[in-house]
């Protein structure tokens, strides 16, 4: 019966992990660049389930024109390596705008190219070189997930365009539905468990 309890409680909590990856899921299906988590979960030996892993979704999602000179798309593998105060960070999301100091940023602030203007027009052509009026500035460098280069034969820079977020509605509600499913029948058990040791708790008593 303690088992019983034990392997609910441990279900209840890997489905509200689960449900909180689908939510933030659905919450991104509008950023552009975003990669869906994706969860899997693992048997207890003792009875339950834990989440064994979350993972990203590295599948692209489509690209769409902007036919605005400092947006840029991914076609193939890879992420935009930017840097802030915490350090740096990679992205999909190639919407970039010039600050007021010159550099090139994406819309939180963070740099993917430093002491590129001030300039009257700043391009970057589909093999990432920047050019300030003409004059190339610097080059825009695709890493993988650890940092490392990405060989340039592997991906084309689509300049004009932007790279939507990979999330599945039909997926996320899908998974969202079962989700909840799978909660409430622990929700369920766990209450029965409880009941039926309350009953002998008070028969001994």
């Amino acid at each position: 019966m303690l088992q019983g309890l034990y392997s609910a409680s441990t279900a209840i909590n890997a489905y509200q992990k689960v449900q909180s990856v689908t939510a933030n899921n659905i919450a991104n299906v509008n950023t552009g660049g975003f990669q869906a988590g994706r969860t899997t979960l693992a048997d207890l030996p003792t009875g339950g389930v834990r989440v064994n892993s979350v993972v990203t979704d590295d599948t692209p999602g489509y690209l769409m024109n902007t036919n605005r000179p400092l947006d840029i798309a991914i076609d193939g593998p890879g992420y935009f390596r930017v840097e802030n105060d915490s350090g740096q960070d990679l992205t999909r999301s190639g919407s970039f705008r010039m600050d007021e100091e010159g550099n090139l940023v994406d819309p939180g602030g963070s740099v993917l190219a430093y002491d590129i203007g001030p300039a009257d027009r700043v391009e970057i052509d589909n093999e990432g070189n920047i050019f300030a009026d003409g004059d190339l500035k610097g080059q825009v460098e695709i890493v993988d997930r650890f940092g490392e280069p990405v060989d340039n034969r592997q991906y084309e820079l689509r300049t004009g365009m932007l790279e939507a977020s990979n999330v599945d509605m039909a997926r996320e509600i899908v998974d969202s539905v079962i989700t909840l499913g799978g909660y409430k029948s622990n929700i369920t058990m766990a209450q029965s468990n409880d009941e039926m040791l309350g009953t002998i708790i008070n028969m001994v008593g």
